[in-house]
């Protein structure tokens, strides 16, 4: 296997390597996003109307009103746990969800914007935590402040959809850059090849390939052994005409004596 073998099977493994790391990372990316969106919380609007709720229900009427409301509440979602981190209502809660609250609670996120997450304080002194997890189908405009009418909300389904698209395109883009580059670099030296040997066929075999194509594979190879080849035929050309010119000389004198003699 020469170096040409080699140029092609490197220069098409890097475009299936493009392509399949464009894949991948697409679809890595639309895990991460269905990741994030399940473990993250929501801090729009309607999740502080339902924690000031919570808050002034358990504050006023206890533990059993806010279980009444809890009960009654149908969006947002809205999750109480109490001290041994179990819901009020008994519902499963995904363990990142408390983890996260209690990371933004702790380190003071958020603050000056709608929050996601809150302790309650009961009536006993009887601390809470209580959340709201970001919902996927929600506007962005509506998780941290008041949307911005000049800029269209998209859900974040369409949001991976149009990154995908994206890497897929650009993966495309890639294949076809390294397509067209291969294509270039073997057709330059085989073009140059064809005016060459278009130029010996109309008589002219001075040497022209290595000065079209700089190379070291076996296109470049084949061209300076034309190279050669012409110019060795130039040479037994130009000697059998230097044979022909002396031997017309050489005879040229007796006969013009044989002439003058008869």
């Amino acid at each position: 296997m020469g170096r040409l073998f080699w140029k092609f099977f490197l220069c098409i493994l890097l475009a299936q390597l493009t392509a399949t790391i464009a894949i991948g990372g697409a679809f890595w990316l639309r895990d991460q996003a269905r990741q994030k969106a399940s473990s993250s919380l929501d801090s729009g609007p309607p999740a502080a109307v339902a924690l000031d709720a919570a808050a002034a229900t358990l504050r006023h009427g206890g533990e059993a009103a806010l279980r009444g409301l809890l009960a009654d509440l149908r969006r947002p979602q809205l999750y109480v746990l109490d001290a041994a981190r179990r819901d009020l209502l008994g519902r499963a809660v995904p363990a990142e969800l408390p983890k996260e609250a209690e990371r933004q609670l702790g380190n003071g996120e958020q603050r000056g914007a709608w929050r996601g997450a809150r302790y309650l304080v009961g009536p006993g002194g009887e601390r809470y935590l209580a959340f709201v997890p970001r919902q996927s189908g929600r506007p962005e405009g509506l998780r941290g402040g008041p949307p911005d009418p000049l800029t269209p909300a998209l859900d974040p389904g369409a949001r991976r959809r149009i990154g995908q698209t994206v890497v897929i395109g650009a993966a495309v883009v890639a294949s076809l850059l390294f397509a067209a580059l291969l294509a270039w670099y073997f057709s330059r030296p085989i073009r140059a090849l064809r005016s060459a040997f278009e130029a010996a066929a109309a008589g002219d075999l001075a040497p022209r390939f290595g000065r079209a194509t700089k190379g070291g594979d076996e296109l470049s190879d084949l061209g300076r052994d034309f190279d050669r080849m012409s110019g060795r035929l130039r040479a037994l050309m130009d000697g059998q005409r230097r044979l022909l010119h002396d031997v017309s000389h050489e005879l040229r004198s007796p006969l013009a004596r044989m002439q003058a003699a008869v």
